[in-house]
């Protein structure tokens, strides 16, 4: 089995026109990916980063954005991450560590 790791931007410092355009833009490029017959089925882990700075989306408001609700046939899971402070990280490891070896 293969894993994919998308790590999003869960923090931009732009107006909300950029930051809507921003979102499009990575599900646009996630949901293109997800039709790639390499990936067709990889684990996907997503790292929600930039936790640590205000006014970062949450998991929730990432998977909507992203479109992952809609996700079906795949194993997935979405992780708040900080990667200045280490927050999160181990935990997405975890998962894909469970995931690859079965023990989920």
């Amino acid at each position: 089995m293969w894993v994919w790791i998308w790590v999003c931007k869960a923090a931009r410092s732009c107006s909300g026109e950029e930051k809507a355009e921003a979102q499009r833009a990575s599900q646009d490029e996630l949901l293109a990916m997800l039709e790639e017959e390499e990936l067709k089925d990889a684990a996907l882990c997503v790292f929600a980063n930039k936790q640590d700075l205000p006014g970062a989306l949450t998991s929730a408001q990432i998977t909507e954005a992203l479109g992952l609700a809609a996700v079906k046939g795949r194993s997935w899971a979405i992780f708040q991450t900080s990667a200045v402070k280490g927050e999160g990280l181990n935990e997405g490891l975890d998962w894909l560590t469970a995931t690859l070896t079965g023990k989920k």
